[in-house]
């Protein structure tokens, strides 16, 4: 009974251990595949800006390691996101949500590269979840009722991406890093 114990024990710690504190696990998203590090050697590094900025100024940046980092009163980025992976040519982003003044929620966001690799294009929660959320709202915002997203939740075909409010260059501009600490 006590090797059981001990087999069952190690198992466990190895099961749990696989995943660094703050990674994200997500099935059908690889951190370790080639399209991943095709994706991170494009944006290590690289400034993060609107593509219809009139002053040019980056609203985030990549880390080395892919996640991104940004203020969380931009309406898109929406503070750090991490990288957790690609799923077909999507880099798969966990984040904090803003739901009230002080709560946050899990969240994802996609990203995908245009074919010069010069911009970025960021995929939201599709209307269905919204109106989830909404939802939630009006009948008494109860965290024990939230409705967690899922990858599925993400709305790639329901909203106007066409649009330039979705487009950022990836540039090699300077930014300061102490721009995008969120206290």
């Amino acid at each position: 009974m006590k090797k059981l114990l001990i087999i069952f024990s190690f198992v466990f710690i190895s099961a749990c251990g696989g995943n660094e504190a703050g990674q994200v696990s997500v099935p059908g998203v690889e951190k370790n595949s080639k399209e991943a590090a095709e994706f991170l050697n494009t944006v290590k590094g690289k400034a993060i800006v609107p593509l219809r900025s009139a002053r040019g100024f980056p609203v985030g940046y990549f880390k080395d390691n892919g996640d991104i980092a940004s203020r969380y009163h931009h309406p898109i980025l929406q503070g750090d996101l991490i990288f957790i992976g690609m799923s077909n040519n999507y880099a798969i982003y966990s984040r904090k949500r803003q739901e009230t003044a002080n709560e946050y929620a899990d969240a994802y966001t996609a990203i995908t590269l245009s074919e010069d690799k010069t911009l970025i294009r960021i995929y939201l929660e599709s209307y269905d979840y919204s109106s989830e959320i909404s939802k939630w709202r009006r009948e008494g915002a109860n965290w024990d009722n939230y409705p967690k997203m899922e990858i599925s939740d993400l709305g790639f075909e329901d909203r106007e991406y066409t649009k330039d409010d979705y487009l950022y260059k990836i540039t090699d501009d300077e930014y300061d890093k102490n721009d995008f600490i969120n206290k």
